[in-house]
């Protein structure tokens, strides 16, 4: 729900369309610019890598960030009730004309690597303000702007192409342990019969070392 909530504020009654992809796959392209690094949200927290989805967004886009609920740090009552409206918003119902649900369905697609990367190297985005952030992150390429939102590359993305990230996509959370389980279970039996056959704990190990993966 946070990515629905995210696009909701963010994009408004564009979240269903393009507005709404630029939006997840920006964030997408930042959490795997920043997949190393640490960092500060607004509220001086350190998140430390691995990084969530979840948590990068939450920290980023400012609709459903905890710390522009906070009164102390956004003076305008109606923006407040608008954010606090978006960090609440039921999986049902309408945003600005456009079904929750609808929302949510577009999400889901690009979390299951159904939303191609059009949107490549693109780790920035905002509505205003757009002087002061070129002035403070120097000069990035920008995309057209879509409804309500600029999009930008930082100088560290420019030369990013559409193989330095792949689409997310649906992975069995199985093979990444099995394949590792069953050559280790080769090995140990491979070690056990050499052994067996040569007496020697240290002759079965060396003839199976070559084999060991680095």
């Amino acid at each position: 729900m946070w990515g629905t909530r995210m696009i909701v504020g963010e994009a408004g009654g564009a979240c269903d369309g393009p507005e709404g992809d630029a939006i997840l796959w920006t964030m997408a392209n930042r959490l795997y610019l920043l997949r190393k690094e640490r960092f500060q949200d607004r509220r001086g927290v350190t998140l430390w890598p691995p990084h969530r989805y979840t948590h990068l967004i939450r920290a980023y886009a400012q609709p459903i960030n905890p710390y522009f609920l906070d009164p102390r740090h956004e003076s305008d009552p109606d923006r407040l009730r608008r954010r606090w409206r978006v960090t609440t918003l039921p999986p049902r119902g309408e945003w600005r004309g456009v079904p929750i649900e609808s929302a949510i369905r577009r999400v889901v697609r690009f979390m299951q690597g159904g939303t191609p990367n059009q949107y490549v190297g693109l780790v920035h985005f905002g509505q205003g303000g757009v002087e002061e952030f070129v002035a403070e992150h120097g000069t990035p390429e920008t995309m057209p702007f879509l409804a309500r939102n600029w999009f930008w590359k930082s100088g560290a993305t420019r030369g990013w192409t559409s193989r330095t990230l792949n689409p997310a996509a649906p992975v069995d959370p199985g093979i990444g342990l099995a394949l590792p389980l069953v050559v280790g279970a080769g090995l140990v039996g491979a070690y056990l019969a050499l052994r067996h056959v040569t007496g020697s704990s240290w002759l079965g190990l060396g003839a199976v070392l070559p084999f060991v993966p680095p």
